[in-house]
């Protein structure tokens, strides 16, 4: 019976041992993300305060944000790339996020309070946080010896397209611009000639309008936000004679241009 007993309390305690570790570590997840939030709301009350949108909470940016904060807090100082570790706008694009620009704010505080106050009075770090171009932010928040690490990633996100989905996105604002001029919807068809084109292009139109007979014009452009149309291709939606488009849309992100960055190439026909 006592041999019995015993077995029961080592049962125990080896149940403890595994979960007073899980519970702790659930306990320090809770707590980082309830910090988090709460820097994110002092964040959009200060853009409130100042008249401005405010902030949408980004996920992917927020895993990316706690992956550097663990970083800042594992290297026990401040910086946007440490050894090894990619850039901003890499680490964003890594995490799925879709967008045009970003930015980054660290802070190494004792509390929430004080971070948005130290944040706020850093000119550079400001002008994030007040920045129009931006509508989402991701943070991270990451305690080590009784101070916090804090990593605030924003991003002026826009949604995820397939090539596809945003040639078909395209097309229908062309059409869309036609209508509204009085002009009828033309015939348009994808080209795999012009999709390989807008994947090497340099934005050079007659790069590409030598490989197409019968194109009486071509343009290339960029475009990270289908419904807003350059103008050049505004130019041909009013075209009345216009009856053919050919087109094609390569995905290709890139520090300068953009994560969200496509490449287009179309050519009209009469």
């Amino acid at each position: 019976m006592n041999v019995l007993f015993k077995k029961k309390c080592i049962l125990f305690a080896l149940l403890l041992a595994v979960m007073f570790p899980l519970r702790s570590v659930a306990a320090s997840a809770s707590d980082s993300n309830s910090l988090a939030r709460q820097v994110f709301d002092l964040l959009n009350r200060e853009r409130e305060t100042a008249q401005l949108q405010k902030l949408n909470w980004n996920e992917r940016a927020a895993g990316t944000a706690l992956a550097h904060a663990v970083l800042l807090a594992k290297n026990k100082r401040l910086s946007h790339q440490f050894a090894g570790e990619s850039g901003v706008p890499e680490r964003l694009g890594h995490s799925g996020v879709r967008f045009i620009s970003s930015g980054e704010n660290l802070a190494l505080v004792d509390d929430v309070i004080e971070a948005n106050v130290a944040l706020m009075n850093s000119p550079g770090h400001r002008a994030n946080i007040l920045n129009r171009d931006y509508n989402a932010v991701g943070i991270g928040v990451v305690q080590r010896n009784g101070r916090m690490y804090v990593a605030e990633d924003f991003v002026h996100s826009v949604p995820v397209y397939s090539e596809k989905e945003f040639l078909e996105a395209v097309v229908g604002a062309f059409n869309r611009a036609r209508d509204a001029s009085g002009k009828t919807s033309v015939e348009v068809r994808g080209d795999l000639r012009l999709h390989n084109s807008a994947c090497a292009s340099v934005g050079i139109p007659t790069l590409v309008s030598t490989n197409l007979a019968g194109a009486l014009e071509v343009v290339v452009f960029t475009l990270s936000e289908p419904h807003e149309l350059p103008e050049r291709l505004a130019r041909q939606a009013s075209d009345a004679m216009l009856k053919r488009m050919n087109i094609g849309v390569c995905f290709r992100p890139d520090r300068k241009l953009g994560n969200a960055n496509f490449w287009v190439a179309a050519a009209f026909g009469r």
